[in-house]
């Protein structure tokens, strides 16, 4: 490999071209799909990925959760329909007016200061009004707030309300009751913006479980941040759509070392010998996005189709027992995230280690380690 870096990741575009016909197979013709890219696409490249979607996976419109990630796109030269899904704070108003960004509204102060930057500029600016129904995050609920959230939006002329959504809090477990009364809820909530006179062009409530498992919530578009990157996270049943992960992260041994029994090692002296141990000590670190965690609970990582264990994660290099993979040498491959031989570790079994949401794993990947896209079969 010739291009510098200490770890370097790999990004299977065919795949994610893959994994967006089994999504759209699965939700039919009549139901567009917004993916979502927030978090630099879940550490996997925004720009590229975005690209990607727009020309090779017949994507029209995407979704990040800040301006800032919508702004990044835009001066990438992206000229799609971007939406915003997370709360707006005041002052990145007048970008998202300038770039035909599309944007929530639960407030009537905000929606009224967004229509006036959109008269002024002679434009309409387009919104999607957010129903609260049991996440608790942004929102109205359904009845008395909804109303008078339509009461003070309704005579702004400066806004189009395109759309109405709303977003699951654990779509993903096997009891689907807690769902099942949100979609309720929503339903409800859209028969009521309906009575006032509004009739939204977009009806859309699915987060990645729920697109999965919830076909009755697919209405007309569906958000997904995580399946067209490979992850289905339903516990009821596993990757029913037979989606492939498209991230492969791998690093190298720079060092290898023989630490007797009882000898210590580390900062602050963290890890002390049981027994005889050979210790490699790879390139990578909490520096690159992986979580020091790992290296407190059980983590692993891969050497030659076998399991090593994890010591203890520095910012920049990190301590792996190779006792018993004597066969590992200086410059050796060691894969993080992907598959090697017949073991394989994801952002699911990383999940298992520490407990934190598979997606931390993801978003966390920091911009050091060296991104490579393959858009070829």
């Amino acid at each position: 490999m010739n291009e510098t870096g200490n770890s370097f990741i790999t990004i299977d575009l065919t795949k994610i071209r893959s994994n967006m016909e089994k999504i759209r197979k699965h939700v039919g013709p009549d139901v567009e799909i917004m993916p979502v890219l927030k978090a630099n696409a879940c550490g996997h490249g925004l720009i590229r990925t975005a690209d990607w979607l727009i020309s090779e996976c017949n994507i029209r419109r995407l979704a990040v959760a800040q301006v800032r990630e919508a702004q990044a796109l835009r001066e990438a030269g992206n000229r799609a329909e971007i939406m915003v899904l997370g709360g707006v704070p005041i002052n990145n108003l007048p970008y998202a007016v300038q770039e035909d960004l599309i944007l929530p509204v639960f407030r009537t102060q905000d929606a009224a200061l967004l229509s006036g930057l959109a008269l002024k500029s002679g434009k309409k600016a387009r919104v999607h009004i957010k129903i609260d129904t049991g996440l608790g995050r942004i929102g109205v609920e359904k009845g008395e707030q909804l109303e008078d959230l339509l009461d003070g939006i309704l005579p702004l002329e400066g806004l189009e309300i395109e759309g109405v959504f709303t977003h699951f809090g654990e779509a993903e477990v096997a009891n689907p009751e807690f769902t099942e009364q949100q979609i309720r809820d929503f339903e409800e909530a859209v028969g009521q913006i309906r009575t006032r006179g509004i009739h939204p062009r977009y009806v859309h409530a699915t987060n990645t479980p729920s697109t999965v498992r919830f076909k009755k919530a697919h209405y007309n578009m569906v958000r997904t941040g995580l399946l067209w990157l490979g992850y289905d996270p339903c516990l009821d049943e596993e990757n029913r759509l037979g989606l492939e992960t498209v991230l492969d992260w791998k690093t190298f041994i720079t060092n290898k070392k023989y630490v007797p029994a009882g000898r210590s090692m580390g900062y602050w002296r963290s890890f002390t010998a049981k027994r005889d141990t050979v210790v490699g000590i790879a390139s990578f670190g909490y520096g690159d996005g992986y979580l020091e965690d790992l290296g407190k609970k059980g983590g692993y990582v891969l050497i030659h189709g076998k399991r090593a264990p994890i010591i203890s994660v520095c910012m920049d290099q990190t301590f792996l027992d190779i006792t018993d993979i004597p066969e590992t040498e200086i410059g050796d491959t060691v894969t993080l995230i992907g598959r090697d031989g017949e073991e394989k570790i994801d952002a699911f079994d990383l999940e298992k280690i520490t407990e934190n949401s598979y997606v931390v794993y993801l978003c966390n990947i920091s911009e050091r380690p060296v991104k490579i896209y393959k858009d070829q079969e």
